[in-house]
């Protein structure tokens, strides 16, 4: 893999070339993974675990992709930069170091990330990664339902339908303490303990 220059094109031949050598290896730990068909008695484990190789793929494939348009951006504030930092020089201005230069790369960054941030390109590959990114992450936790459950372990659906029971008794609860007479209802707690203070 060659080494970009300054020159954005060539950044973007070095990501595309990046990302495609990363699927090449994602695809090398799981060989046939995606399209072999799913039999016999495990078929629906193999099915989710088609989907989350599926997914955690697309989820690589599209981290790549935004990450080649931050490189562009970069690239590009830099082209800039070096354009501004030529033109002062050309007009016999002194380029002083430190925090005047640091300034000037801040505002060179910010204006081709807000150019590229407002583009067409950038909106879907972060929707994209978004979307792929709460796909993942419903089915991870499916994943994990199933093997909770395969070793016995309380699962998150469990626990949810644990708390909703104990809400409603406590609801319950403090209805039929309202219906006590004042001098035998029990003094009830805050319902918020104060934590102790963090050190």
């Amino acid at each position: 893999m060659t080494e970009p220059t300054h020159d954005p094109a060539d950044w973007a031949d070095f990501c595309r070339e990046a990302q495609e050598q990363l699927l090449a290896q994602w695809s090398r730990l799981a060989p046939g993974a995606a399209g072999s068909p799913a039999l016999g008695l495990t078929r629906e484990q193999q099915e989710a675990a088609q989907r989350l190789h599926q997914l955690q793929t697309d989820y690589t494939v599209q981290q790549a992709r935004l990450t080649a348009l931050w490189s562009q951006v970069v690239a590009e504030a830099l082209k800039d930069l070096g354009e501004r930092v030529s033109e002062r020089l050309r007009d016999g201005q002194a380029v002083a170091p430190g925090r005047p230069t640091y300034d000037l790369w801040i505002e060179c960054a910010e204006e081709q990330f807000a150019r590229a941030a407002h583009s067409t390109d950038y909106a879907k590959a972060q929707a994209d990664l978004a979307n792929t990114a709460a796909r993942l992450r419903i089915e991870q936790r499916r994943a994990v339902e199933v093997l909770s459950r395969q070793l016995d372990l309380p699962t998150r659906a469990e626990l949810d339908t644990v708390h909703r029971r104990i809400k409603a008794l406590t609801a319950q609860l403090r209805a039929l303490e309202d219906q006590l007479p004042p001098a035998r209802k029990p003094a009830r707690k805050a319902a918020r303990t104060r934590r102790p203070a963090r050190p």
